[in-house]
């Protein structure tokens, strides 16, 4: 180890400590060095793996996210007397990237767990000598993620032909994996996923010879068709059979398989029938067909927003709902993330979530969908956020500050039918939270170089950004109607039965206690809340009595109002 190395951990390990205490520039010290140091080591994880263009880029930032996740729980754990924190958290994030990585290779479960080197990352054997003649190491990758995880690449033996009802599932389900509204296939790419796939899924290298062997006659005589006849023939059929018989508007929603064309019927003029017959195809006849995606069940939006009510709906337990989404995601091709599930679980804390909802409009609901979605990621990665602030005029039209609020955002509940963003709030570093359809021009906060601003910090003691170390629930149940002033103990005076009770867990959950009682069948209950708002609470239920002085005094005055706004 170099002097130069030794002196950056002791600098990383004052960082730490300074950070604790809530000095904002080793923080942001801090956060830049970790960045660099995530994302190079999600590169270092997917090197092996070949994957290029989008999909490769969404897996660096699921990895990237995975890491931070990390280095939270090394900062909650760091103790300086047992060594640098540099190792503690290489040790976390390396962990935590792994689970992602497991994930996204396996997220069907057909395999057992991905095996790795001690260093972390997954072994898998690329030794010339083990890869098969002619394989592209790319398309086996991305098949290979969602069909038979393997630490080396099969050889396969011989195992004949499948019948043409088995290949045409088989065609359906490479379909299904790695097409959407956003990615489809050639038909000569996905005629050499088929060979592929039986490769991966049951180690039959069949028709992987045989692609292999066209390949090379290929490269002989160039003006051999790509595409089989009889694979064009199939495919032809498929269409026919899933699609209706002509394209029209109304019925647009009906095509399980799109393909380029499909709007003006390509496949049904160049197709011919044999003689006597309306049914059966001319091999020959059938055309190339490109642009091949698979119809999901569900568009990604509204992935989206399924995923979004199931996570804050409290009608499950956390293990139902991480069950759930998994079901809906193993609907989605390989392509689809969801910012608020991953690795099998949820990105957040979901406790304590009232699940109301009332109608909104679909500009409304659109804009609260993308920011949740925006604030989600956010959290993932540590990073600031800005808006406008914005509230209802008489004509029911959202009328926004002319300035900009800064959010470092550590969580997202719903509260009596809205939607709430909890964080720090850069003016004066108070816990804050804001309803999150009322945010306007919502966005992460970058510097000129479009690295993500850092969220603000303050002591650790007063950070509430580890979901184990802080309740939302009882944040909820200490700020009544969602308000802003510092809760304080308050005790009142009820009648011990049922209905008030009830009441109280209705209001604060499980967050107050009982101090004694009081005689004549009454108690003397202790909550900790807003002394503003506990004042319009109280007036709600006149069977209980506030005993602190001060907001006594507050409800006579409010009683004093309303009975000169009501006396006559």
């Amino acid at each position: 180890m170099t002097e130069q190395y030794e002196e950056r951990i002791k600098r990383i390990d004052e960082l730490v400590l300074k950070t604790r205490e809530g000095d904002e520039g080793a923080w942001k010290e801090l956060y830049a060095v970790f960045w660099e140091y995530e994302k190079k080591a999600a590169e270092r994880m997917l090197k092996e793996f070949f994957y290029n263009g989008d999909y490769r880029a969404q897996m660096l930032e699921d990895l990237t996210d995975a890491s931070w996740c990390g280095f939270i729980c090394a900062f909650r754990n760091y103790n300086p007397e047992k060594g640098s924190f540099f190792a503690l958290a290489q040790e976390y994030i390396r962990g935590e990237m792994v689970k992602e990585l497991d994930f996204l290779l396996n997220r069907l479960g057909f395999a057992d767990k991905v095996k790795y080197r001690s260093s972390g990352y997954r072994e898998i054997a690329l030794d010339s000598d083990e890869i098969p003649e002619g394989l592209d190491l790319e398309i086996y990758n991305t098949l290979s993620e969602r069909l038979k995880d393997k630490t080396t690449i099969p050889e396969g033996k011989d195992r004949g032909d499948y019948s043409t009802e088995r290949e045409t599932l088989q065609i359906l389900e490479i379909l299904k994996l790695l097409t959407d509204e956003n990615h489809s296939l050639k038909m000569s790419e996905l005629e050499k996923l088929l060979s592929y796939y039986q490769l991966i899924k049951y180690d039959n290298n069949t028709a992987f010879k045989k692609d292999a062997e066209k390949k090379d006659a290929e490269k002989k005589n160039p003006n051999i068709y790509a595409v089989s006849a009889t694979f064009k023939k199939r495919i032809a059929e498929i269409l026919f059979e899933l699609n209706p018989e002509e394209y029209a508007e109304k019925n647009e929603g009906k095509y399980a398989l799109k393909y380029e064309g499909y709007k003006t019927d390509e496949l049904q003029k160049k197709v011919k029938y044999q003689k006597n017959s309306e049914t059966k195809i001319v091999t020959d006849s059938a055309p190339v067909i490109n642009g091949l995606s698979y119809v999901h069940i569900f568009d990604n939006d509204t992935l989206d927003k399924l995923i979004q009510m199931i996570s804050f709906t409290d009608l499950f337990s956390n293990e139902e709902k991480c069950e759930l989404i998994g079901k809906l995601q193993d609907t989605a091709s390989v392509y689809y993330r969801s910012p608020f599930f991953s690795e099998g679980r949820l990105k957040f804390n979901p406790g304590a979530i009232h699940s109301r909802r009332t109608d909104k409009k679909l500009t409304e609901n659109k804009r609260l969908s993308e920011n949740l979605k925006i604030l989600q990621t956010a959290i993932n990665r540590l990073g600031q956020v800005r808006f406008k602030f914005s509230g209802y005029n008489a004509l029911h039209e959202l009328e926004a500050n002319s300035y900009f609020s800064y959010l470092s955002p550590y969580h997202l509940v719903e509260y009596q039918d809205n939607y709430y963003c909890i964080g720090l709030k850069s003016d004066g570093k108070q816990i804050w939270h804001y309803r999150v359809d009322l945010m306007t021009e919502l966005e992460i906060v970058k510097d000129e170089e479009g690295n993500i601003q850092p969220m603000e910090i303050v002591p650790l003691r007063e950070l509430p950004i580890l979901n184990e170390n802080w309740d939302p629930e009882k944040y909820m149940a200490e700020h009544i109607y969602m308000a802003y002033d510092k809760p304080r103990p308050i005790r009142i005076k009820v009648k011990n039965n049922a209905y008030n009770y009830t009441a109280l867990q209705n209001w604060f959950g499980s967050h107050f206690r009982k101090v004694s009682e009081d005689g004549d069948g009454y108690d003397i209950v202790e909550i900790v809340n807003s002394s503003e708002m506990i004042v319009y609470w109280a007036l709600q239920y006149p069977d209980v009595e506030i005993l602190d002085g001060d907001i006594r005094e507050k409800i006579r005055e409010k009683i004093k109002s309303l009975n000169e706004k009501y006396a006559s």
